[in-house]
């Protein structure tokens, strides 16, 4: 996949906002190679599945980890230190990899193949975390599921004309096979199933 000028341009953009200290901005960078497209900031690597996804770390993964802790109540509703957090729509693992650090164990329910493509690069480094590639749904069937991925728009209600057919679970389901006395912490971000 070619990197559309447009997106290099707003990335050397970036890149001089980064350089004058602009709103604490930091400096990007876009690869694309045999595995995929990885953004590439502060030292880091991480997957994305489309070239859209680079907004989300102009201002540093330490930025976004804040808001997802905040957006999602961490340290502040709910302490998930030592416990299982069940992220249901983990799309490229960016909240998972924000707790995986306090929990001891972390599944990642992501039905979007190309998004779980990401995730599954995302997360390899990390043995409290596993990736689920299925849609938690209402019973134990399989669901057609809608592919908006550029958009982190993709689910069961999508419109979307590309399609395809994944596993669905019910979350006791998952529970009881895997053997979860207790959850800490339910994140779900299902594009409308929540």
């Amino acid at each position: 996949m070619e990197i559309p000028l447009q997106t290099r341009l707003k990335l050397l953009r970036q890149r001089l906002y980064a350089l004058f200290g602009y709103k604490n901005n930091v400096s990007l960078c876009l690869r694309n190679d045999a595995e995929g497209l990885t953004i590439e900031f502060e030292g880091r690597r991480h997957a994305i599945p489309d070239v859209l996804r680079w907004k989300l770390y102009r201002w540093g993964w330490a930025k976004r980890e804040r808001e997802l802790m905040s957006a999602y109540g961490v340290g502040v509703h709910f302490n998930v230190a030592g416990g299982v957090v069940l992220d249901v729509g983990a799309n490229t693992g960016d909240f998972a990899l924000s707790v995986a650090k306090d929990c001891s164990r972390v599944y990642c329910f992501e039905p979007d193949p190309k998004a779980a493509a990401s995730l599954k690069r995302n997360i390899a480094p990390y043995s409290n975390i596993t990736l689920v590639p299925k849609v938690v749904w209402k019973a134990n069937e399989p669901v057609s599921f809608g592919l908006e991925t550029s958009r982190a728009d993709s689910s069961v209600f999508s419109q979307a004309k590309e399609r395809v057919e994944v596993p669905g679970i019910t979350l006791e389901s998952f529970i009881k096979e895997a053997g979860i006395e207790r959850v800490a912490l339910v994140k779900c971000d299902a594009e409308g199933a929540e």
